[in-house]
C-alpha cells in the first residue's frame, strides 16, 4: 500500500500514521517471506550444510540462529529473517525436545564455595584473628564512649526577669549590666 503525500498531509489523526507504518512494515514482512521458498532442494541443502557446523538449540540458540541467517543470507543472495528460518525448522524437528535434551556444558547446580584448608588454612586463621581482633577493639571503644559520655541532665527553666529603664538595682541573682557609652 503506498501513502499519497496529499492524503498524509491533510490528515492530522495519530492514528493514520500509525495504521499507514504498521501496513508498510507488514508489507515488508511478506516479501521477506516469500522470497525463500523451501521447496527447492538447493535452499534446503544450503540450510542443512550450514546445520552441520551451528545448531539452533540449547543455551546458544539465538546467537546461533543469528549465525545461520548471516550464512544462508549470504549463500543465497537473498534476505533471510530469522523468523522464517525459525518456522521451517519447526516444521522438519521438534524443536523444544531438541532443546530440552541439550546438555549444558557447565553444571548448573548450586554449591557452597569453601577454600582448601591445606593450601590457605593458615591465611584462613590469620584472616580470621585479625577480624576477630578488629571485633574486640571496635567493641571496647563502644564501652568507653558509653563510659564517658554522662546521660544528659534535664534543662532547668529559667525565670525570667523583665527589666525597665526605671529598675536600676539588679535582682540578686543576676549579673550586673552595665550599659554601654556613647561616643559623640
Amino acid at each position: 500500500m503506498a501513502l499519497d503525500t496529499e492524503t498524509f498531509a491533510d490528515t492530522s489523526d495519530p492514528s493514520f500514521i500509525v495504521m499507514a507504518v504498521k501496513e508498510k512494515a507488514e508489507a515488508n514482512e511478506e516479501t521477506l517471506e516469500a522470497e525463500i521458498e523451501w521447496n527447492t532442494v538447493d535452499n534446503e541443502l544450503q540450510l542443512l550444510q550450514i546445520l552441520c557446523g551451528t545448531r539452533p538449540i540449547g543455551i546458544s540458540k539465538y546467537f546461533q540462529m543469528a549465525c545461520i541467517v548471516e550464512k544462508l543470507a549470504a549463500n543465497l543472495n537473498k534476505e533471510v529473517t530469522s523468523k522464517g528460518v525459525w518456522d521451517h525448522l519447526a516444521s522438519l524437528y521438534d524443536i523444544k525436545k531438541l532443546d530440552e535434551h541439550e546438555t549444558i556444558p557447565f553444571p548448573n547446580e548450586e554449591m557452597d564455595f569453601t577454600l582448601s584448608t591445606e593450601e590457605y588454612g593458615e591465611l584462613m586463621e590469620s584472616k580470621y584473628k585479625e577480624t576477630e581482633s578488629k571485633k574486640t577493639i571496635k567493641k571496647e571503644k563502644e564501652e568507653i564512649k558509653k563510659e564517658k559520655v554522662p546521660e544528659t541532665p534535664q534543662p532547668v527553666e529559667k525565670k525570667s526577669v523583665k527589666r525597665t529603664r526605671a529598675s536600676t538595682a539588679p535582682s540578686p541573682g543576676t549579673p550586673q549590666i552595665t550599659p554601654k557609652r556613647r561616643r559623640i
